[in-house]
């Protein structure tokens, strides 16, 4: 899979051979989830290769490019990009997410000018880390390609890496500050940095939880970093109700994150929830539904079990509050919302939020599947077309058998705008949203 202006790199590694002096190689095209043939301390290599874990050296090897152009590699500067991506194994959702954002990341990267120096396999190094047992990471170079640009690429290499959201669980900064000096070492090791030290670039967090780890842990460790986030989005005044400030004063919420001297610097490539209930409430209003309006009623499910789930509710009923309030005053122009406005919302008071929004929740992962080809070309029965004396106008519940929960969905639908003495009054559920995003 090249990109148009690049051109496809020679021969793949020689994963027949065994020794310590190469590195461990699994199968994986360069549409494939980077973790398909994962490797661990007790597993061997998949696929062509009979290097294993215990058998193939598991530090970084060189790229593959003739030994002659090794010399020129090592006098441009490199690039360390960890993409982070979600690490649960028997997820559907998660496994889509790993297959999506490789197929992104080879993308733009080849938009860019680089392509994968062997397509058809990943290279696994082993990386120590706090308070845990060594992790196996799949880690694959991308080169310069060989057709002439108008605009040549900056890096004369990538090394991306593909690393487990789990890894940073615990002190984020510290933990990719460690990853950062063991990959820099075993560069080193390859006469590959003694010019210029390798710039580290990370697409992540994933989560708007990593999000809150970061600005709780030491920012100092996070200098000379740079993150990419486009699925982390918590809403500023959330994040500095997590982490609070250690001082009065100065920059807020991802402001906190812009000063390259003083730790990492977080370039956000997507609006916050915040940003998104506004328009949201925007677009109601162009529908008819004002915001403030005592006869209206707006529905919000989304799933309990992530971070995003439950704080995306309390978002858009601040937000709300807030929109609401400004037309009563006159129409002036809201801001940003600060963590005080979050704490006047209890989640377990509903007197407490607008009397407009109504909330449910739900588990994430609903439909049960913890492989993505299970029961794939199979159409659910509908037990309406073979029930005596059924209705084809009759939704028919799915049964409550098996892991999956679509028939507590089902339900679910059917009890929201169970807000009765409000329907009693002629009000009545004006808009409902269901959040199924994967991310944040």
């Amino acid at each position: 899979m090249n990109h148009p202006g690049t051109l496809p790199l020679a021969p793949t590694k020689d994963g027949g051979k065994e020794g310590a002096d190469l590195p461990t190689v699994t199968d994986s095209r360069l549409w494939a989830d980077p973790y398909d043939n994962a490797l661990s301390d007790s597993t061997s290599a998949k696929g062509d290769t009979s290097s294993s874990s215990s058998g193939g050296n598991l530090t970084l090897g060189k790229p593959e490019v003739p030994e002659s152009d090794l010399d020129d590699l090592a006098s441009q500067q490199i690039c360390i990009m960890p993409v982070v991506v979600r690490g649960d194994a028997n997820s559907a959702e998660a496994h889509e997410m790993r297959t999506r954002f490789r197929i992104a990341v080879v993308s733009g990267l080849g938009a860019d000018g680089y392509t994968a120096d062997d397509p058809s396999h990943l290279m696994w190094v082993r990386i120590n880390v706090l308070g845990s047992k060594p992790e196996l990471v799949p880690v694959e170079w991308y080169l310069r390609g060989g057709l002439s640009r108008r605009r040549s690429p900056f890096y004369g290499a990538i090394l991306v890496v593909w690393l487990r959201d789990s890894v940073l669980n615990l002190y984020p900064l510290e933990q990719l500050k460690g990853i950062r000096t063991q990959l820099e070492d075993q560069m080193a090791d390859l006469c590959l940095t003694e010019i210029h030290c390798p710039a580290f670039k990370v697409i992540g967090p994933y989560w708007s939880g990593t999000l809150i780890d970061i600005l709780n842990d030491d920012l100092t460790a996070g200098r000379g970093m740079t993150l990419y986030s486009s699925s982390a989005t918590m809403a500023d005044g959330l994040l500095d109700l997590f982490a609070p400030k250690k001082a009065k004063g100065g920059p807020t919420g991802r402001e906190r994150l812009r000063d390259s001297k003083a730790g990492p610097r977080l370039i956000n490539l997507t609006c916050t929830d915040e940003e998104l209930s506004e328009s949201m409430i925007g677009e109601l209003k162009l529908r008819g539904v004002a915001p403030g309006d005592p006869n209206s009623r707006i529905a919000i499910i989304s799933d309990w079990d992530t971070e995003y789930g439950r704080v995306l509710p309390l978002t858009f009923a601040a937000k709300y509050r807030q929109v609401a309030d400004s037309l009563i005053a006159g129409g002036k122009a809201p801001g940003r919302l600060p963590a005080s406005a979050y704490k006047q919302l209890n989640v377990d008071d509903a007197h407490s939020w607008p009397p407009q929004i109504l909330k449910s929740f739900y588990l994430s992962g609903v439909e049960g599947t913890l492989k993505s080809d299970d029961n794939q070309g199979e159409k659910p029965s509908d037990e309406s077309k073979t029930a005596p004396g059924s209705n084809s106008s009759v939704v028919v519940l799915q049964r409550a058998e098996g892991e999956h929960q679509i028939d507590y969905i089902s339900r679910l639908g059917n009890s929201v705008p169970a807000d009765r003495r409000a329907k009693r009054r002629g009000r009545r559920a004006r808009a409902a949203g269901c959040d199924r995003r994967a991310g944040s």
